[in-house]
């Protein structure tokens, strides 16, 4: 089934540009597909190709393009920026396959925003939080009268948790706010509760008909790698999506509940393939290893933990040596590191990430 969605020009010429080579889940191919048809009704009518059209999309197409938009909006482009908040508008819409992944509308009014907005220039005070919790307020909208934002069940189990301490709040305004918000937004947020348990205890009963098959999916004896690790979304890797960003981090596999360790460690090269996509490269092989998004769970640690070699011999560098052979000579102050990581806007973000990048090579 499709759906008719409003899509941005840009968004438009950028699957078209990527070509059909880069669309890889059946969502990026209907997506291209869609792109493609719209191209040509544009043609038909004389009208540029830079221009917004209606095309018809299935909901995988919507989730693909959403995903592409999501990336945009730490764009250093204000045009992609603007083409990315223009589709996220449906993204209530879009009915993804993990329900922790629903997207809730939410709206506060300014006597309860005040309480959560991140001050520009600040450190967010949800850095303690989950990933899932950070990137969902950090993509919030505050005004002066207020804040609206779309965010995820585990977000807004998060903000009615923090409602039910204001509810007793001395300022009556503020008091009332928490108490409808909590009266508001309580039952879609159970609701998609009751999904998700659904969604994974059928995810549990997989995995353990898998184990019983095959056993558990666990490190034979000691893993070497990295001292300390941790499993997460791609996201968390540190300087991900500033302009020209390559980080280098160790790597040792997807994660998810059939691969709860990491398995064999090596060192990747992080670099973006556009649309939201990203590559990890094998420092050692220079052979591609993982193609993911930003939400793709990974086991990693930074490239500068210290661990021991991956294989041992006199013909093989340790993963210590071959990062140090890729030294950053200088190390930008740390305020312009916290800006690049805790800024109150995506262009911020964003300014402040190729300054630190731009410092670190020259120094200035």
């Amino acid at each position: 089934m499709t759906t008719s969605f409003h899509v941005p020009g840009q968004i438009r010429r950028h699957v078209l540009k990527k070509g059909r080579a880069a669309a890889v889940t059946p969502g990026e191919v209907h997506l291209y597909a869609a792109c493609q048809e719209g191209a040509r009704a544009l043609e038909s009518r004389g009208m540029n190709s830079l221009n917004s059209i209606d095309l018809s999309l299935t909901n995988a197409a919507l989730g693909a393009a959403l995903e592409i938009a999501r990336d945009w909006l730490t764009s250093d482009n204000g045009n992609n920026v603007m083409a990315a908040k223009s589709l996220l508008k449906f993204e209530l819409e879009y009915e993804p396959s993990d329900p922790r992944e629903i997207r809730h509308g939410i709206k506060m009014p300014k006597s309860l925003s005040g309480y959560f907005v991140i001050p520009y220039g600040s450190p967010s005070p949800y850095e303690k939080e989950s990933e899932t919790i950070q990137a969902d307020m950090g993509r919030m909208s505050w005004t002066t009268t207020g804040a609206s934002g779309r965010v995820r069940a585990e977000t807004l189990g998060f903000l009615l948790r923090k409602m039910t301490g204001m509810a007793d709040h001395p300022h009556p305004a503020t008091s009332r706010a928490a108490k409808k918000f909590a009266s508001t937004y309580t039952g879609a947020y159970e609701t998609t509760q009751k999904l998700i348990t659904s969604y994974l205890a059928k995810d549990e009963t997989a995995l353990d008909f898998t184990e019983a098959v095959h056993g558990r999916d666990e490190p034979e004896g000691e893993v070497e790698g990295p001292a300390k690790w941790t499993s997460g979304e791609l996201r968390a890797v540190m300087n991900l999506t500033g302009r020209g960003a390559s980080p280098v981090i160790w790597f040792g596999g997807k994660a998810g509940k059939k691969s709860p360790y990491p398995r064999e460690w090596r060192t990747v090269v992080v670099t973006s393939l556009g649309s939201g996509k990203y590559q990890l490269t094998d420092m050692e092989t220079e052979r591609a290893v993982l193609t993911a998004s930003l939400t793709s769970h990974i086991h990693w640690a930074p490239a500068e933990t210290a661990g021991p070699p991956l294989v041992e011999g006199p013909e093989r560098q340790a993963p210590e040596e071959k990062s140090a052979a890729k030294p950053e000579l200088y190390e930008p102050p740390a305020n312009w590191v916290e800006l690049a990581e805790e800024g109150n806007t995506p262009q911020a973000r964003a300014y402040w990430a190729r300054r630190c990048e731009e410092f670190r090579r020259t120094g200035k």
